[in-house]
């Protein structure tokens, strides 16, 4: 399921993870609320980007642009 948008995905833990969207959006809660619920649950590879901080923010931050697109010589 790596890389599949939740409003674009059909399978049933996409199914599932909108409906505890949507439990928790009639329950009051905020958006980053939710998120750092579903982060907890399965880490920031679920927010589709990488955190921007620590290690992955380092990674991503001083990494060769070029290299990263594969340009690299």
């Amino acid at each position: 399921m790596s890389g599949v948008r939740i409003d674009n995905c059909e399978l049933q833990a996409c199914v599932q993870m909108k409906e505890v969207i949507a439990q928790k959006l009639m329950d009051g809660e905020s958006s980053e609320s939710i998120k750092s619920y579903f982060v907890t649950q399965y880490g920031d590879v679920v927010l589709g980007q990488p955190s921007r901080e620590g290690f992955n923010f380092d990674c991503l931050a001083f990494s060769d642009p070029g290299a990263l697109v594969g340009l690299d010589g």
